[in-house]
């Protein structure tokens, strides 16, 4: 799993990272909600896996077709500059 983000903007009291998230060889545009707390950044992706090819073989009878991914970004004080 590969995330590289083209910007960060302020929404409101939180962030919304936009970028590409590179799954099992897939390159997508995706939005991750964030929100800030203790020089961390945190948010969660609801991915569809079979949009990118995971578990193909195993439909949805056994494994679900949504999965989350749970991100956490601790920020150094450079980065704190920035936001």
């Amino acid at each position: 799993i590969c995330f590289t983000s083209s910007s960060i903007k302020a929404d409101g009291n939180n962030y919304i990272a936009e970028g590409k998230l590179t799954l099992h060889g897939v390159t997508k545009t995706v939005k991750i909600p964030l929100t800030y707390q203790n020089n961390t950044l945190k948010g969660t992706l609801e991915v569809k896996r079979l949009d990118y090819k995971v578990g193909e073989s195993y439909g949805t009878f056994r494994a679900g077709e949504i999965i989350y991914l749970d991100i956490n970004c601790v920020l150094n004080s450079q980065n704190l500059t920035r936001l």
